[in-house]
């Protein structure tokens, strides 16, 4: 008599339930845990790549989450933007500086160092002077024995000065169209201030283009700068 062989048929999968069922059936068997066939493995999800909480967690749930908590969100990356582009004003606007704000920044500093040289004047008891060049203007004071004027070429504010290629310092006495700068600068004499404090009224401008800019020392000792030239006196 033939055995009819039982057809292969695949093993249900082991759930975590039935593992431990199994466990625990073996355990009452053989307290001490060697018996055969009793003992299950079971894995545990690798320390690589960690699920997130509860059971069962899904691969590319895990995925999303380290993304998202590794990566920028759309509001930082905006922020970011907002501040770049305000930057890239600022400098654009330093790069494209109308040339007025440039003259009156120029007006504004002679002014300050010629009063700052009337008062290196009183506290060191000695002639300075002031004169034109070339490209700018420098100041001058008289050495040690007072009977030479010599440039100062090392000052933290009285040192020679070249002003931008496009603005032009001349004095105010110039109404005579034809006559150049440079040939009006040459008639002009230095200013000089007196160690008393004293020194001789002048008006000087500074021009681009259409755009003027007055300096002018008053007989109070006080130097001031305006982008209005001195009221005619009647």
């Amino acid at each position: 008599m033939s055995r009819i062989s039982e057809p292969n048929l695949p093993l249900p999968p082991v759930t975590r339930r039935d593992a431990l069922r199994s466990r625990e059936a073996g355990a009452e068997s053989d307290p001490e845990g060697w018996g055969e066939g009793n003992h299950v493995e079971l894995r545990q999800p690798s320390p690589s790549f960690p699920l997130p909480g509860g059971e069962g967690g899904e691969p590319r749930r895990a995925c999303r989450a380290h993304f998202l908590i590794s990566g920028f969100t759309l509001l930082e990356v905006v922020v970011v933007l907002l501040i770049v582009t305000i930057i890239l004003g600022m400098v654009g606007v330093n790069l494209t500086r109308n040339p007025t704000d440039t003259l009156r920044d120029e007006a504004e500093r002679l002014a300050l160092v010629l009063q700052n040289a009337q008062q290196q004047a009183i506290l060191e008891g000695r002639l300075y002077g002031f004169s034109f060049t070339e490209t700018g203007y420098r100041f001058l004071r008289s050495n040690t024995d007072n009977n030479r004027m010599v440039p100062i070429e090392f000052d933290e504010l009285l040192t020679p000065h070249n002003l931008p290629p496009s603005i032009t310092l001349a004095p105010t006495e110039i109404t005579d169209k034809n006559t150049k700068v440079t040939d009006a600068k040459k008639r002009f004499d230095p200013i000089a201030f007196n160690p008393s404090g004293e020194f001789t009224v002048f008006n000087l401008v500074l021009s681009v283009g259409d755009a003027y800019w007055y300096v002018r020392g008053q007989s109070d000792g006080q130097v001031l700068s305006s982008p209005l030239a001195e009221p005619e006196k009647s």
